[in-house]
């Protein structure tokens, strides 16, 4: 069988085609695996509420609770919007008080860090002792030292934080 120059020019494109389209199905699937990837990372990311006190924007984005435990884990995020600087809580002001009045001991996980201009970083708080009934932490009262000394501690307050209790 004896193939023309026509013949194999066709069979050559063809073959290019073929190998283009599956080469572009595999850089589809690539960026699909991509854009679920960022959009799960957007979700886990995505606050449900903020404020920014001293440039440093402070971001809840989970509130977990463990019924084994009986503890409630809230995760934060910090975003220096200033310099980069010494981040540290107030540990003996901080406060967590639930619809019914009742208060509980918190810790959080670290006590100073670094925070870079511009770059999240993740924090937890843990609020002991607290029953699976509580649905809403009312208040919840963050001091952290203040940038400059000799000033007063600013406070992130957060207000009716909803609890997903597993």
């Amino acid at each position: 069988m004896e193939f023309s120059g026509k013949t194999m020019n066709k069979f050559f494109y063809l073959l290019l085609g073929l190998c283009c389209y599956t080469s572009s199905a595999f850089a589809q699937d690539d960026l699909k695996k991509e854009n679920d990837y960022l959009r799960n990372a957007l979700k886990i990311n995505t606050p449900i509420t903020k404020t920014t006190l001293e440039e440093v924007e402070i971001s809840i984005v989970k509130i977990e609770g463990n019924s084994t435990n009986q503890t409630v884990v809230v995760t934060l995020l910090l975003n220096n919007k200033a310099a980069n600087r010494t981040f540290q809580w107030n540990l003996s002001d901080m406060k967590a008080v639930d619809v019914e009045g009742n208060s509980y001991k918190i810790n959080p996980d670290h006590g100073r860090n670094i925070i870079h201009t511009d770059v999240p970083v993740r924090s937890q708080v843990v609020i002991q002792q607290v029953l699976p009934k509580t649905k809403i932490i009312k208040l919840l009262a963050l001091p952290f030292y203040p940038l400059h000394p000799n000033t007063r501690s600013p406070i992130a307050e957060f207000r009716d934080l909803p609890v997903e209790w597993n």
